[in-house]
This record gives C-alpha cells, structure tokens and sequence, in this order.
C-alpha cells in the first residue's frame, strides 16, 4: 500500500508511526509513505456549477475550462483545504474545495482513491510468493478456529496432523514454521500424503481459497509428558 497525506508536517503526531497497524488491519506486505506531490493516480478537476454559478456568471465558461486545465498540484492544494486563485475572462477568482469535482484514475497495477488529503493506492498484482503467504494464513485461521472448536486453553500446545492437495504441501515448504508458531504447535505441521480418519472427534474439513481444502486432526500435547 501507498500513502501520501496533505500537509503531514501540520500534524501533531505523524501516521507513520501507525505503519505497522495499517500493515496488519489491512493484511498488506508494506506500506510505503510518499512524500510530494502523488504520481500514483491521476486526477483532474471538473468546476461545480452550483457554487460556482453566481461567482462566475459570464465567465461560467471560461473558469470550467480553466479549471479542466487545472494542474495535479492545484487540484490537491484545493482538496487538501487551501485556496488558489485562477485567471478566468479577465477575471480573477479565488476557489476553494468546494469549487470542484474530484475525477481519478488509478496507475496501472494499482487501485487508488482520494479524498484531496489522504491519497491511497493498493498494488492489486499478487505475486506466487504473496499468494502463497496468503495461503498460509487462511491455513493459519482455519487452524485457530479449530483449537476454539475443541475448546482449548489459549496456551494449549497441540499437535497438528494436516492432509491436502501438493499445492497447499508446497506452501507448508515454505510457511509450516510460522504456521506452527502461530497456532502453538511446537512439533511443527505433520503434512500426511494418506487421507485421515474421518471418524476422529478432533477431525475438521476445511475450505481454503483459490478451490483449495485441507483435512486436520489437532491433538492437545502435555509437553511435560513428551520432554
């Protein structure tokens, strides 16, 4: 994710700090602040009759072209709450946010929005690295919710039998650790390449995205017992 804020220095405490929250609220890689003016949407600027009607009158005209000429740096002082002033038949009008219509476009790759003072923009192009991560933590989810099914302590430790598909093996490769982490499995992930037993009371089937399902027994350990 992409930010740019208007006027952050005027701000007491800087949104920066927050990165990390924005990060796991959003379920995003990172987030990258922009200083400048914002390139990743385009915007441009169409005049509001309504408030502008009377101010102009004869120049109506004149001003909605001036103000579809409007340049990126003039549109977003406007919606970051300043005034700017425009020549306009002759004329010399002072305009504030109110005076326009906000149009975007998003930069290819990128699902943009903004409100004049905060900008933001999503890469929406997923990577096999970031699916994969995504994966893991839909598998991360389906598991916890599991150890609540079974009504374990928040500080049970378990152990995790998992059967699937070699496309969800592939991202157990790679994520198992962190999975286990999460979920209190000090053992790790047992992937198993048999089906498992349907008839076991800690059995779960669970749905994943991309089509995906995987089948899992959860069995609470006594690590006093196994060390």
């Amino acid at each position: 994710m992409v930010v740019h804020i208007a006027k952050e220095s005027e701000l007491a405490m800087s949104p920066r700090e927050y990165s990390d929250a924005l990060r796991q609220e959003l379920n995003v890689k990172e987030v990258q602040w922009i200083d400048g003016t914002p390139d990743f949407l385009t915007v441009s600027a169409k005049a509001n009759f309504k408030t502008l009607g009377r101010k102009a009158g004869k120049n109506m005209k004149a001003l909605a072209a001036v103000i579809n000429d409007m340049p990126r740096e003039q549109i977003f002082a406007l919606q970051g709450g300043d005034e700017v002033t425009v020549e306009a038949g002759g004329e010399s009008y002072v305009l504030c946010n109110e005076d326009i219509t906000l149009q975007t476009e998003s930069a290819e790759g990128l699902e943009a929005a903004t409100d004049g003072y905060v900008t933001i923009g999503l890469n929406t192009e997923i990577s096999e690295e970031l699916r994969a991560e995504g994966i893991a933590r839909e598998i991360t989810n389906r598991l916890q919710t599991q150890r609540k099914e079974l009504d374990l302590e928040m500080s049970d430790r378990i152990e995790v039998q998992l059967h699937a598909s070699q496309q969800v093996k592939a991202v157990l490769d790679i994520h198992a650790a962190m999975i286990a982490d999460e979920v209190l499995a000090p053992k790790g992930i047992f992937f198993s390449a048999d089906a498992l037993n349907e008839d076991d009371e800690c059995f779960r089937k669970w749905d994943l995205p991309d089509d995906l399902s995987i089948t899992v027994i959860i069995v609470k350990i006594d690590l006093a017992a196994t060390s």
